[in-house]
């Protein structure tokens, strides 16, 4: 058996010496040519603003910060529940009230406003064409727009 082996391992040595020098080519390996690659486009993250300032945004007790510069966490929010105007945070109602002096909270829900946690305010008496407001947790005052339904 360890003859069969060592006989067959020279014929494979003697084999591949011949095939080595009996085709005069170099020894050693040509350089391989590859395809050009291309990189992958690199996908670009261009910074957005977190808010637009809307050109019919009235000076609010935080006056020169942005509508979303309130972007707090309320406790237990939850988009669209009603909440009882007495159970509204103290800055939201003492910003109301500097505004809207003679204003009554009739209602306030929970409302996502420019991505940010707010209470949507209910208000009677505050003016003409005021009826609701915006206000973020920090006291900051948004006017509402209505949406309209109508389809063009």
């Amino acid at each position: 058996m360890k003859k069969t082996l060592i006989l067959v391992c020279a014929a494979l040595l003697a084999a591949a010496m011949l095939g080595c020098t009996g085709n005069k080519l170099p020894t050693t390996p040509a350089p391989m040519v590859s395809p050009t690659v291309k990189p992958s486009p690199v996908q670009t993250i261009v910074p957005t603003p977190t808010a637009a300032v809307s050109p019919t945004a009235e000076a609010s007790p935080t006056a020169g910060t942005s509508p979303a510069a309130g972007n707090e966490t309320i406790e237990g929010f939850k988009e669209g529940e009603k909440i009882e105007p007495d159970k509204l945070p103290e800055k939201v109602t003492a910003a109301i009230k500097e505004k809207y002096a003679d204003a009554k909270i009739t209602g306030a829900t929970y409302a996502t406003y420019m991505e940010g946690q707010t209470y949507l305010v209910t208000l009677s008496g505050a003016g003409e064409g005021v009826d609701k407001v915006y206000v973020n947790p920090d006291g900051t005052i948004i006017p509402y727009k209505a949406q309209s339904t109508a389809k063009p």
